[in-house]
């Protein structure tokens, strides 16, 4: 991440659930341990912090969170396949970041 550039920077990532039957699953991120904020989640580098957030959708329009904020992904699982979530993420620009690692933890629920 760059400070001084107008652009967001983007990633994925993915959250893979496999089942013993078929089922329908629910897949739910929660709070931002540094902020206990969905929206904006923040990462945090000692005091200095960095917002950032995930979704559910490739054009950043969709908060992913716990259904309280933001929504929620359900897809059918199929035997004996892993079902594959795609997480979005956006750090959004123009943000005065601290030089150095920035982390957070979050906590994500799979419901069937």
């Amino acid at each position: 991440y760059s400070s001084i550039l107008a652009a967001p920077l983007d990633s994925t990532g993915s959250i893979a659930v496999r089942c013993n039957d078929n089922t329908a699953v629910t897949v739910s991120i929660g709070a931002s341990s540094i902020s206990l904020l969905i929206d904006p989640r923040q990462m945090a580098s000692g005091a200095n912090v960095l917002n950032y957030n995930l979704y559910t959708d490739s054009t950043y329009t969709v908060i992913w969170g716990d259904g309280t904020v933001g929504s929620t992904v359900t897809k059918k699982v199929i035997v004996p396949k892993a079902t594959v979530f795609t997480v979005y993420g956006r750090i959004p620009p123009l943000q005065d970041a601290a030089v150095g690692a920035h982390l957070d933890t979050l906590i994500v629920t799979i419901t069937w």
